[in-house]
């Protein structure tokens, strides 16, 4: 406002009374008295001489004359009269903020206040104050401030000049930077360096005046990591200011991942179980003619080590065949005795295959034997998981050791691992590599946590570890740090039954047969592999190439004291051929046998001994032993 007085119409010489009584023109009351604001003369005494409105409950004629104090809350006069006498001081406007309980329906208002000098002859004779009634807007503007403190979400204002200039509590929660700490720097000086090139083209973009959706970079945290942020943002380009919101979406996008990972694993899985039944079977041909010609020949032919050469290969093909049914979790878990110093030769023998020649790979055994029961392909993931970390930790090269032994104390088994006391199977590797600081030792085992870059891996290798080995009612510890390598231990309870059953096959001879066999089973290879075996072991044996030729047999009465059932057949299947003989010859004992069954015709019932295919002439004859009970 004016300091003149000339501003709001006083004319000069004129007496206070014969000013504010001019305020009555027709003309200009009519101007004041729809105005949305409040506007009133007051005298030196801040008594009320023009009022242009009132509030419900008043009247102008109700006001005229009294105090204008009267109508605040008395803990608000002092705030006034310091506006009042300073404007008289000065005689410069001022402003005051003030609240109005309504008397008619007791609502609260709150008001901002201009306050003007009246000048006559260079002096003060009268106040003008112009009151805005800011309720509405004080309320947008309290709301807005609380949904910017109350929001998940990270908010913020940055100014094109690239700097943040208001950021909500959820922006500092989630970087883990103080406020002062990002409103300091550039916010490019927080993203991924592969990420800045992107995100300025996405500021330039807003500057511009085109809005930005679902536009991501990587932020990185105080602690060194990066989360991954999805944004949206606009802009006001006259203020030129930017207006965004991000959202956390890093475990988000892990899950995508890991969903897209799984996928993949299914289809492997699908293709998978499709070549498995016909790969195992011809697989089964070759090590039941291998094995046949070995026990013909002798080991001194000329030709044993060729066949010894086609024996192991025909079982390094198989479990092959057995990876990548569990890789694509179409294998289901089996826990079995498993001799740890036999199960560590073999995985080196895979391994040697992985790491690069600058990593020397040495496996120390135990000398006695160590037996667990244990899944043994997802204890092959786990240590493939440990020993492929530890290649990773080494790229230049180092010391890369697989070892077993065995843990008699029950105290430290009871107190370190968190386990029951007894006795563990204990598998080491340990490594040369970079090892790793107290911080990240603390965090590896949690699900998404990963210090390789993105793209490199999904946090979820050693969670799965872990995962395996606790199902295993074992433990798994770390010892780590930076520059000298790292040694997991698995930690895992010997079996005192697993033991002696292992300990058992392996001085227990090949079984000899005694009785008849039928052999239901399409592939032809298959059949006379399997048929040369039991012959050689004393089993006379009828072969046929599906159920239907089975139980055929069966009717024509002929002495059958055990069926070998193949479950994938043509015209009538081994499953539903299994329940016909249990309703018609329920003292015929049966056997069924698989290369891959994935439960299409039904589940296999409770009891029904399946063997595996490929088999071993060693298993195929232990297991119908222990049927026939012979």
């Amino acid at each position: 406002m004016n300091d003149d007085a000339s501003a709001i119409g006083a004319p000069t010489g004129q007496g206070l009374r014969d000013w504010t009584e001019s305020l009555k023109d027709p003309v200009l009351f009519s101007l004041t008295a729809h105005a949305p604001d409040a506007i009133m003369v007051l005298d030196l005494d801040g008594r009320i001489r023009f009022i242009n409105w009132t509030a419900g409950g008043l009247s102008i004629e109700k006001v005229l004359g009294t105090e204008v104090y009267g109508y605040v809350p008395a803990d608000q006069r002092a705030a006034m009269r310091e506006c009042f006498d300073s404007v008289k001081t000065t005689h410069k406007a001022s402003t005051y903020q003030n609240v109005y309980t309504n008397p008619d329906d007791r609502t609260i208002s709150f008001w901002d206040s201009r306050v003007a000098p009246v000048l006559q002859a260079g002096e003060v004779v009268a106040l003008v104050v112009i009151s805005s009634d800011v309720t509405e807007r004080r309320e947008a503007a309290a709301q807005r401030e609380m949904l910017f403190a109350v929001s998940l979400d990270m908010l913020c204002v940055a100014g094109f000049d690239g700097f943040f200039k208001r950021i909500n509590p959820a922006f500092q929660k989630t970087l883990q930077y103080t406020k002062e700490e990002l409103l300091s720097r550039a916010y490019a000086d927080f993203v991924h360096p592969d990420d800045v090139l992107r995100t300025q083209l996405a500021s330039e973009a807003l500057s511009q005046g085109r809005d930005v959706v679902d536009f991501e970079n990587r932020y990185r945290r105080k602690d060194g990591q990066y989360r991954t942020l999805s944004w949206r943002g606009t802009a006001d380009r006259a203020a030129k200011m930017i207006f965004a919101v991000a959202r956390d979406v890093t475990e988000q996008r892990a899950l995508e991942l890991q969903l897209r990972q799984s996928q993949k694993m299914d289809a492997i899985g699908q293709l998978a179980g499709g070549l498995a039944h016909d790969f195992n079977n011809l697989l089964l041909a070759i090590m039941g003619n291998t094995e046949a010609a070995q026990l013909q020949l002798g080991a001194e032919h000329e030709v044993a080590e060729h066949l010894t050469d086609i024996a192991r290969a025909s079982e390094r093909a198989s479990g092959l065949v057995k990876e990548l049914l569990a890789l694509g979790s179409r294998r289901p878990s089996q826990v079995l005795p498993l001799e740890i110093n036999q199960f560590l030769a073999s995985l080196a023998t895979t391994l040697r295959r992985l790491v690069p020649a600058s990593i020397e790979l040495t496996l120390v055994p135990q000398r006695e034997t160590i037996v667990v029961s244990a899944d043994a392909a997802q204890l092959e993931q786990v240590l493939l998981n440990l020993c492929l970390n530890a290649r990773d930790a080494m790229p230049a090269g180092g010391q890369l050791t697989l070892e077993a032994q065995t843990q008699h104390d029950d105290q430290a088994a009871g107190h370190e691992l968190g386990a029951a006391p007894g006795t563990y199977a204990v598998i080491s590797v340990t490594d040369t590599g970079r090892g790793m600081s107290p911080e990240v030792r603390e965090r590896i085992f949690e699900p998404f946590f990963t210090t390789k870059d993105p793209g490199k891996g999904t946090g979820l290798g050693l969670a799965t570890a872990y995962a395996i080995v606790k199902q295993h009612n074992g433990s798994l510890q770390v010892q780590s740090q930076p520059g000298m390598g790292s040694c997991f231990r698995i930690y895992l309870p010997t079996s005192a039954a697993a033991t002696a059953e292992v300990a058992a096959r392996l001085q227990t001879p090949l079984p000899v047969g005694y009785g008849t066999v039928l052999l239901a089973e399409d592939e032809e290879l298959v059949k006379r592999a399997v048929t040369s075996i039991l012959r050689s072991a004393g089993y006379d044996v009828v072969g046929v190439a599906n159920g239907l030729e089975a139980l055929a047999v069966l009717e024509s009465g002929r002495h059958i004291d055990l069926v070998l059932l193949d479950i994938v057949m043509p015209k009538l299947g081994g499953l539903p051929t299994l329940m016909r003989i249990k309703e018609r010859w329920p003292n015929v004992k049966v056997v069924l046998s698989s290369g891959y069954h994935d439960g299409t015709g039904g589940a296999v019932p409770p009891g029904t001994r399946v063997l595996e295919k490929p088999y071993r002439a060693e298993d195929l004859l232990s297991c119908l032993s222990e049927a026939l009970g012979t």
